[in-house]
């Protein structure tokens, strides 16, 4: 995860991760990354990515079986 208009990681952002069963909160590490395994019965995902002082993001994520899937972030201050 970044700030906008850099390449900057954000450490310490939320990443809530919903599916149809349940949700989960993640926090980005000192890189600005996270990480979750979930099984594709749990698609679709929304995703959003939150931190003070930037505008939360949302996107919806759909796993995919026998691979890795990436989602990056941009935030933008607010």
């Amino acid at each position: 995860m970044t700030a906008a208009g850099g390449t900057a990681p954000i450490a310490g952002a939320t990443v809530l991760i919903d599916t149809w069963a349940t949700s989960y909160t993640l926090t980005t590490d000192a890189v600005g990354g996270y990480a979750l395994w979930l099984d594709v019965r749990n698609n679709p995902l929304t995703v959003i990515a939150a931190k003070d002082g930037f505008q939360p993001t949302v996107a919806t994520v759909t796993i995919k079986k026998k691979s890795t899937v990436i989602k990056n972030f941009t935030l933008k201050r607010k």
